[in-house]
């Protein structure tokens, strides 16, 4: 995996090893979920494999948490919120 963070203008470059099937975890920094939202059970156990505290990770913000397919030709979705 990689980790990678946005510029001011939203822009990232992700550098990954290899093409092949991710998941991809994105926060936004400016968006907040829903009142007192939580996150899903199955997403909190999911992020424990790569996140000592997902809720703490994540806190009151927007996420997407979600798999996909990088090809080497073919980069990363935009991901609004």
């Amino acid at each position: 995996g990689s980790l990678a963070r946005t510029s001011s203008d939203g822009s990232y470059r992700l550098a990954l090893p290899t093409s092949g099937r991710y998941r991809r975890l994105i926060i936004s920094r400016l968006k907040a979920r829903p009142e007192k939202e939580p996150l899903p059970a199955a997403v909190v156990s999911e992020l424990q494999q790569y996140l000592s505290d997902p809720a703490a990770a994540i806190g009151e913000r927007a996420y997407s948490w979600q798999p996909q397919t990088v090809e080497a030709e073919n980069p990363p979705a935009d991901q609004v919120f």
